[in-house]
Parts: structure tokens; C-alpha cells; sequence
């Protein structure tokens, strides 16, 4: 599945699946390094690949 890394706003940073992150309020999508990435979503404990080659979703809170 799909992640994004953003910076919620107490100024931390996290990692959401695509699901998490059109349910969840945060200040602004990272820009990820230039390699894929593998992780888990913080909320739903999903594992997620995060790339730099994949956009924010346009529906994301901001």
C-alpha cells in the first residue's frame, strides 16, 4: 500500500498509509528521500512503501 510521510501540527512527524491520511489533519506532506522506503502507518499498523516518485493525494486535510 501507499505512504506518505507529513508533519502534523505538533510539529512531529509520521507515516500514513493513503487510507490514514484522508482521515487524519496534519500540517503538510515531507517530500521522501529519493529511494523507496518501507514502513508502517502509525494509525492502522498497515505496512506502506513510501516513494518519491508517488504525489499527495489531492483530497488529503491540510
Amino acid at each position: 500500500m501507499k505512504g506518505f510521510i507529513v508533519r502534523t501540527k505538533a510539529n512531529s512527524i509520521k507515516v500514513l498509509c493513503a487510507e490514514c491520511v484522508k482521515r487524519s489533519e496534519f500540517a503538510e506532506y515531507l517530500r521522501p528521500w529519493s529511494t523507496m522506503i518501507s514502513s508502517r502507518c502509525v494509525k492502522c499498523q498497515r505496512r506502506v512503501l513510501v516513494s518519491a516518485e508517488e504525489s499527495p493525494p489531492q483530497s488529503g486535510k491540510k
